[in-house]
């Protein structure tokens, strides 16, 4: 069952990978920030939010994302107490959080060091887990 919870997790994060695919706003953004700073891009943020919300609320009160500098942060609030091993959350997260940091590289020009942080919340505020994963996106190699 808790695979199955993680793995809707990162629906909303791969969604999300397919934003950076979208229009001529994509290519040599410093940051990820200036990237999703966009408004064609907050557009498509909003439905692909919208289009994912119900099975994401079954679960959580909340589902946010916030991107400041480099750093894209998934904010995730339970409807009812959890307790989360963070180290079970952290081997389930990083082969996928290491995908999206690749795909977000390729696709937004953004070359420095890319970081994804997932918080996750009790419904009294109370913060439960809180893993970073952190990486530098290498683009192919030409030969």
């Amino acid at each position: 069952m808790k695979k199955k919870m993680l793995v809707r997790f990162l629906l909303l994060a791969l969604a999300l990978t397919m934003l950076t695919a979208c229009g001529k706003e994509k290519k040599n953004k410093k940051t990820l920030e200036e990237f999703y700073a966009s408004e064609e891009v907050q557009e498509k943020l909003a439905e692909n939010m919208k289009a994912v919300s119900p099975q994401y609320y079954y679960y959580y009160s909340n589902v946010e994302i916030e991107v400041v500098g480099n750093e894209m942060i998934y904010k995730y609030t339970y409807r009812n107490n959890k307790v989360l091993d963070q180290d079970s959350l952290s081997d389930a997260l990083g082969p996928q959080a290491a995908e999206l940091i690749q795909k977000l590289g390729k696709n937004t020009g953004v070359t420095d060091d890319i970081t994804i942080r997932y918080i996750y919340y009790n419904p009294d505020g109370t913060e439960i887990a809180n893993v970073a994963f952190y990486d530098k996106y290498q683009p192919p190699k030409m030969n």
